[in-house]
């Protein structure tokens, strides 16, 4: 008679009924993707603001720097700055050895730039892209504002062009003091830098807290990272570009 000795089997049946169990059940996997779906829709939007409001600061900070170093290459260069502007504009040049405007400087300075004399089409762009929310601080035409469209995407827009000797101040004196006491200052020397051209959000950079208008030192602002837009207010005058804002002011001064 023949035995079969099944142990060895009986044992492994055993041993697999208390194995470690290998994978996870539906469940378990339909609760974890719904923990990382939550705790995702809370963090993306928060991390796309960040990296929105980083972006448009260092690209203001950028081409505010520009902007700069435009004008003082223009002074170098033809031995003329923002007062010597003229609101005479010539069709058919941009030399900024023939004609002192803004666009010539911009034509003469900026490598890549392109200049728009007469800008409807710009600013019908901006009007279907939002532009409602821009704060205009001057009855300027924006259907002939000049534009100045750089390589980097940015734009740089003046309202009017300013009359010579206007965009200058004397010694010692403030802005806040010029902009309360020249109404012509505001309205000839305001320069708008778009950090990412017509595209959106297109609306003025604004205070979270505090006082939006001219720079006023004894009126704080603060502008929180989700309040961090892409257009800046700035006041040209003689080799100099500032803010012109207290929520761009204090854009360019912080660091994050």
């Amino acid at each position: 008679m023949v035995k079969f000795n099944n142990s060895k089997h009986l044992g492994e049946g055993v041993a697999s009924k208390h194995s470690p169990r290998l994978g996870f059940t539906l469940a378990e996997v339909l609760i974890t993707l719904g923990i990382i779906g939550v705790v995702a829709a809370m963090t993306i939007p928060t991390l796309i603001t960040n990296t929105n409001s980083a972006k448009f600061r260092a690209q203001f900070k950028k081409t505010l720097s520009t902007l700069n170093q435009a004008v003082r290459s223009n002074v170098a260069n033809y031995g003329w700055d923002f007062s010597l502007m003229s609101g005479t504009s010539n069709l058919l040049s941009h030399n900024p050895e023939e004609i002192r405007t803004f666009e010539s400087m911009m034509y003469g300075s900026l490598a890549g730039a392109t200049i728009e004399e007469f800008a409807s089409e710009t600013m019908k762009e901006y009007e279907k892209n939002g532009r409602d929310s821009f704060i205009s601080y001057t009855d300027g035409d924006w259907g002939s504002a000049f534009v100045a469209k750089l390589s980097d995407g940015s734009t740089l827009t003046m309202p009017l062009g300013p009359a010579e000797g206007f965009c200058t101040l004397t010694l010692g004196e403030s802005i806040s003091a010029k902009l309360s006491s020249d109404e012509r200052f505001l309205n000839c020397c305001l320069v708008y830098i778009d950090v990412n051209g017509i595209n959106g959000p297109n609306k003025e950079v604004q205070c979270s807290d505090g006082v939006q208008t001219k720079p006023e030192p004894d009126k704080p602002c603060v502008v929180k990272n989700n309040d961090i837009t892409d257009i800046f207010p700035v006041i040209v005058y003689d080799s100099t570009v500032e803010p012109m804002t207290n929520a761009a002011k204090y854009v360019l001064s912080s660091s994050k």
